[in-house]
């Protein structure tokens, strides 16, 4: 089976670069991060950062994602219900679970 794995690099050419020396991982598929919305969605990424990844303005944002990966009960959650109305929730209480 084929495994995904993303590259975060500080461009295109880096990430080039990246896929040609491990060009004999023939069990995996390296995708370039180009935007963070690429990872968005995804559980329990794996990759790897390469080159002047650290320079991206982007970078704050793609760790955040990877790290919310990983863990599938950390962005917002509901509450338990804070007001009924004639057995219909009218009303959650809304949190963001911070580190």
């Amino acid at each position: 089976m084929i495994k995904k794995k993303y590259v975060v690099a500080g461009n295109l050419e880096e990430y080039n670069d990246f896929v040609y020396r491990h060009k004999d991982d023939v069990n995996v598929a390296y995708f370039y991060v180009d935007n963070p919305l690429l990872l968005v969605g995804r559980t329990n990424i794996e990759g790897y950062y390469t080159g002047t990844y650290y320079k991206r303005p982007d970078i704050d944002r793609i760790k955040d994602i990877i790290a919310t990966s990983k863990n599938p009960y950390t962005g917002y959650t509901a509450e338990p219900v804070i007001e009924l109305c004639n057995n219909h929730v009218v009303a959650y209480k809304y949190h963001q679970i911070v580190d």
